[in-house]
């Protein structure tokens, strides 16, 4: 009997499911993953690294293909447990596990997060700030909430398990572009919600049992320097003035959730003027920096905690009440142009992680989505003081390194 692994987006290469596998016994995994991801990481399959079968599938967000090749290997090798860490395979695999007779998280053990107006009410009730939302039906539902509450505005699946990317819509013309795509206001099980202006930050956590056993929150800060887009995320200090106000509001809106064995979560809050307002609540493990971060500063990886509780084993530690170090992951979004050179490894010991997601010669249209990154790292320090430091000597390194031609006729630009 097998244990079958869905990999929705991600470094594989920095996910060893075969080795989390171990303890629990039944012989190497099964590991159906996403192909379109898998070429963004630019990574191959692991074909002879511990897994007994591997795949990529096409379609794996926009088809049923993965379903059905779930329902095929479960038949044909005899799958025991399905396990999924991704917050776009929860809800799959938990329809999935229930249709197979299999244990583990069935739909109704988790978050309501797979429907982001329902969270909205809960966190009202638990008497949380939110951003202003409400489910979209034509296009006329968005003109008349542009109208009542101005921009920017972001238009999203109001499921996160539904394919499409979110939209962010910041001015009048912007969204008469969008009324204007055949794709925009005809796609189904949309939702629209107000943006906040103000900084942005997360809780990252681990939940076991219903209870916040690993939770710390980060800054984000997006930047333009020399041309080239950065974001930095980046854990706040234990003095921090709004350390203890975003753990209380994270664990106060969990205490009203249904809740299965574990979660990982990262919840989204803006600061206002008026407050720190609730914008999402993620369950699973997403593409921004929440496992890294936890790595790197907590000394834990969520992502292989949650995958032990569905392997019916049990985390091996839950982690230290405050953080070891300040943590940051560093990103460069995926620029227009042709890159004729990447940096290489830094050399810098306080750097972890670095990855180039872009290949040299590779000509690039810019980011297919806001997490579309040409290079990544992470960087920790004592202090957040020093830590920026580092970030900006890091960004320096990179963009001296980083060589694009931005034109047709083939001038080169070192950035």
């Amino acid at each position: 009997m097998s244990v079958l692994f869905l990999h929705h987006r991600g470094s594989l290469a920095d996910t060893p499911y075969h080795r989390w596998t171990r303890e629990a016994g039944g012989g190497p995994p099964l590991l159906l993953t996403s192909r379109e991801h898998l070429e963004r990481e630019d990574e191959q399959l692991p074909l002879a690294e511990g897994y007994r079968y591997v795949e990529a599938l096409d379609g794996y967000d926009s088809t049923g293909r993965l379903e059905a090749r779930v329902l095929d290997l479960a038949r044909d090798l005899r799958v025991r447990r399905l396990v999924a860490c991704h917050e776009r395979d929860l809800q799959r695999a938990a329809r999935l596990r229930q249709i197979l007779g299999l244990p583990g998280p069935r739909p109704q053990s988790l978050l309501p997060c797979d429907d982001r107006l329902v969270l909205k009410e809960r966190a009202r009730a638990a008497g949380l700030a939110t951003s202003p939302g409400q489910a979209v039906d034509s296009a006329t539902d968005v003109l008349t909430f542009a109208a009542r509450h101005g921009f920017p505005l972001l238009l999203r699946p109001r499921r996160p398990e539904a394919a499409g990317a979110s939209r962010l819509i910041a001015s009048r013309a912007e969204l008469t572009a969008w009324l204007d795509d055949d794709a925009g206001p005809h796609r189904p099980g949309l939702m629209v919600q107000a943006l906040p202006v103000g900084r942005r930050y997360q809780v990252h956590g681990l939940l076991l049992g219903g209870r916040a056993v690993l939770t710390w929150p980060s800054d984000r800060v997006s930047r333009r320097v020399g041309g080239l887009d950065w974001t930095t995320e980046t854990t706040l200090s234990p003095n921090h003035p709004l350390t203890l106000a975003l753990l209380e509001r994270t664990e106060r809106l969990v205490a009203v959730l249904p809740s299965g064995p574990a979660h990982v979560i990262r919840a989204d809050f803006v600061r206002t003027p008026l407050g720190l307002v609730l914008l999402d609540l993620v369950d699973g493990i997403g593409p921004d920096a929440g496992r890294g971060l936890c790595r790197a500063a907590l000394g834990v990886d969520p992502a292989e905690a949650l995958a032990r509780v569905q392997l019916g084993l049990e985390p091996r530690s839950t982690g230290p009440d405050r953080p070891l170090r300040i943590a940051a992951r560093l990103t460069l979004v995926r620029p227009a142009g042709a890159v004729r050179a990447l940096p290489g490894p830094p050399p810098f010991p306080w750097v972890d992680r670095f990855r180039t997601h872009v290949d040299r010669s590779l000509r690039l249209n810019g980011p297919a989505d806001a997490t579309d990154f040409a290079v990544s790292a992470y960087v920790t320090a004592p202090g957040r003081t020093l830590c920026f430091s580092r970030l900006r000597l890091l960004e320096r390194w990179i963009g001296h390194g980083l060589e694009l031609d931005r034109s047709e006729s083939g001038y080169g630009a070192r950035l």
